[in-house]
């Protein structure tokens, strides 16, 4: 019985050395914190837009909490990312029409009112998460955050902008008896408008 009791001890305290030893490695880092028990769906990857809206996924480290600011401004700029996708395959229609000069010249336009008329204030955010991290170091542990913001942009707001931006132009190509230009523009705003509802 000596024996069995011992040779349970000796396992015992190699088990537990052996997890400490884990536990203290340097360089190891494991969760010390979370905002939520269990992660969202939506960290790696940004949910499908829906009838609704279009969603982002902005994800970055931090010394503090405060980063979180710093996700929803990454999520905000997937948006402009996004504006200029969009844009550079419906310009593709006036780049056919009038060679890659002149389509270049009014995507860039487009983009340009499209962010004057702050098309990126209709950016909410729907949630964030965060990870509180613990770092093992040869003298004591460090933390870090991260963080992650899932936003996003009502398809009406972005409709009605691209649309407003879109009718300047093509009000613009009339005043300059330019058809062949209106007719590409109009175009490219049905191509847009279907690209934003896909």
């Amino acid at each position: 019985m000596k024996k069995i009791l011992l040779g349970f001890l000796i396992l015992s305290s190699l088990v537990l050395v052996t997890g400490c030893k884990e536990s203290l490695q340097v360089g190891s880092e494991k969760i010390a914190e979370k905002s939520q028990a269990d992660k969202p769906n939506w960290l790696n990857k940004a949910p499908d837009n829906d009838a609704d809206n279009l969603y982002f996924v902005g994800q970055t480290e931090s010394g503090s909490i405060d980063g979180v600011r710093d996700a929803y401004q990454l999520a905000i700029s997937k948006v402009s990312s996004t504006i200029g996708v969009y844009a550079s395959s419906a310009y593709e229609v006036v780049d056919k029409a009038f060679g890659n000069e002149v389509g270049k010249k009014m995507r860039d336009e487009f983009i340009q009112n499209l962010t004057k008329q702050n098309i990126i204030r209709g950016v909410k955010e729907k949630q964030n998460y965060w990870e509180k991290m613990e770092v093992s170091q040869d003298k004591g542990v460090r933390y870090y955050y991260r963080v992650y913001s899932l936003a996003f942009l009502p398809k009406k707001s972005f409709e009605q902008s691209v649309n407003e931006v879109l009718t300047g132009q093509i009000n613009g190509a009339k005043d300059a008896l330019n058809t062949k230009l209106q007719e590409s523009l109009e175009l490219t705003r049905t191509k847009l408008l279907n690209e934003i509802n896909k």
